[in-house]
């Protein structure tokens, strides 16, 4: 029974706890693939540009 008690809470809370973070962890990703590698490139494409006109 000590084993059996605590498993069901511990796996709701897992779930509910790892859940959001799956969704979380989804949003971040989206929002890094799109916004994310648009800022890269550009901040690429600047640092360049900087490098030519100091140079």
């Amino acid at each position: 029974m000590k084993n059996g008690s605590p498993l069901p809470p511990l796996s709701s809370v897992e779930s509910v706890a790892v859940t959001p973070s799956r969704n979380d962890e989804a949003t971040r990703a989206d929002r890094l693939a799109e916004g994310g590698l648009i800022q890269c490139v550009a901040i690429i494409f600047i640092l360049i540009a900087v490098l030519i006109a100091t140079h």
